[in-house]
């Protein structure tokens, strides 16, 4: 981390297109768009959410929305436990 941002947007975003064919059911096509098969919306931001935890920390909260057609969609929140005080 530094004193501009926590993550950088850039950085993120080409990591972001390089993660969601993973997730996909035939990752290693290069065709657009992606099939996902029966994963909902909600399903592909909980694994985005789980990804950015695991490489970024789950000390922060996040928040992923994916749409479907460009006008359906759902997201998913998660916001880390509070640190109880001592």
């Amino acid at each position: 981390r530094h004193d501009d941002r926590d993550i950088e947007i850039n950085a993120l975003s080409r990591w972001l297109t390089a993660l969601l064919p993973t997730f996909a059911a035939a990752p290693d096509r290069r065709e657009a768009p992606l099939d996902f098969a029966t994963l909902s919306c909600e399903q592909l931001a909980t694994r985005v959410i789980e990804a950015v935890g695991d490489r970024h920390g789950d000390d922060r909260s996040i928040e992923c929305t994916v749409w479907e057609d460009g006008l359906l969609g759902g997201g998913v929140r998660w916001c880390p436990d509070p640190v109880p005080p001592p």
